[in-house]
């Protein structure tokens, strides 16, 4: 009785909007009129930067306030944006970095250094502002507004992904596949993909020295070793440009058609887009992901966030043991450690009771439900399962 309470309480948060509740994904106030080009934070705010729309900063952690940077510096088309404390570099894809170092209030040309060129990548390291140009890594020196060299570009190649994860520099290359270097780009080593494979690398995430990288079209890796060997993950996930963020123990993948969740290092994954308009971001473009104030943000055409304390539940359910699986699944799942014979009840998403019964064998037939997410309440706990269709069994 004591198990049907605590369900029927979570399905009431679940199904009445008006509580505010963060059983979904919910949208920020951020204007929906501009696609988001890069999403970062200091701890304090958000900065997106837009095609079309220059920049914006949220004025809190949760993204319900924003300003939009209004100056003659500023580019439309902003592609990057970096945020520190006390530093802001934006740049544009056909445009020479600016900077400013009051939060915005005044912007100074940056390009000094880069022989008049944009920059093909712009990122925040462990060892400062690194953009990477014309075949070269440089690092960005404030206090004189311009940029020194840092190191080459693994075989003078295009840059498109660009991680410190100490004490090794990954480094994806738009032609070339991925590259590794022990010595902050003193000379890179290419790794070695599964299959022979060159996968154009947009997102590399670290869990416990285990690194992870998602790819354009060529799926999920994972590497044991900082990127000298590359396992692909074959995880079913679609074949889609892929960004990642890791919270804990918890990785997160988005691709134009959703975001997924893993905690088990990308070797299972539930599907976590409750509530988020499909496609996220535009087909052919990844929607960005920034873990920042107990949310997770999802940036595409709009921001979305969700509360990490959900992402938390499912962590603590897999730990366990007792997440029913696979999930999702076409609609036979088993829930490890239930009893013979235990009882269960299905609701559907208006909180209808859909299916009950007794498991066999610590199994639930799900097969004759419709296509759907569904809450399933056992004697001792309430999950969330969701039921796909393929053409089998359609």
């Amino acid at each position: 009785m004591l198990c049907k309470i605590r369900c029927f309480a979570f399905l009431f948060l679940l199904f009445v909007p008006s509580l505010q509740v963060l059983a979904q994904w919910v949208p920020t106030s951020f204007p929906v009129d501009y696609d988001v080009n890069d999403l970062q934070s200091t701890g304090k705010n958000l900065y997106v930067a837009t095609a079309g729309g220059g920049v914006f900063a949220s004025v809190d952690q949760e993204g319900d306030v924003w300003i939009r940077f209004l100056h003659e510096l500023l580019p439309a088309d902003a592609r990057w944006v970096v945020a520190t404390d006390t530093l802001l570099v934006v740049a544009g894809s056909y445009s020479a970095p600016v900077c400013s170092v009051d939060g915005g209030l005044d912007w100074l040309e940056a390009g000094q250094g880069l022989g008049g060129g944009a920059v093909e990548l712009l990122k925040l390291s462990c060892d400062g502002v690194l953009g990477a140009s014309l075949g070269r890594l440089m690092r960005f020196e404030a206090a004189a507004r311009e940029w020194e060299v840092y190191a080459s570009t693994p075989q003078n190649e295009e840059v498109c992904q660009l991680s410190c994860h100490y004490p090794y520099l990954l480094c994806g290359t738009r032609w070339q596949g991925p590259y590794y270097s022990p010595n902050w780009g003193g000379y890179w080593v290419q790794g070695e993909v599964e299959g022979g494979a060159l996968p154009v690398f947009l997102s590399v995430v670290e869990i416990n020295e285990v690194c992870f990288a998602a790819s354009m079209s060529s799926g999920l890796f994972r590497s044991n070793d900082f990127g000298g060997h590359w396992v692909a993950l074959n995880t079913g996930l679609p074949r889609e440009p892929m960004s990642l963020a890791v919270w804990k123990e918890c990785l997160f993948a988005a691709g134009p058609s959703g975001v997924w969740l893993s905690t088990s290092q990308g070797e299972t994954w539930s599907n976590w887009s409750e509530g988020l308009p499909i496609p996220i971001a535009r087909m052919g473009d990844e929607p960005l992901l920034l873990v920042e104030g107990g949310f997770l943000f999802a940036g595409g055409r709009g921001i979305w966030k969700r509360s990490l304390n959900e992402a938390l539940a499912v962590s603590e359910l897999a730990e366990s043991g007792a997440m029913p699986s696979p999930n999702p699944g076409t609609g036979l799942f088993r829930v490890k450690g239930s009893v013979a014979g235990q009882a269960y009840e299905v609701f559907d998403q208006s909180g209808r009771c859909v299916a009950r019964g007794n498991m066999v064998d610590g199994s639930i037939n799900l097969q004759h439900l419709v296509q759907g997410s569904y809450i399933l309440s056992t004697s001792n706990r309430c999950f969330r399962v969701v039921v796909v269709r393929n053409k089998k069994n359609m």
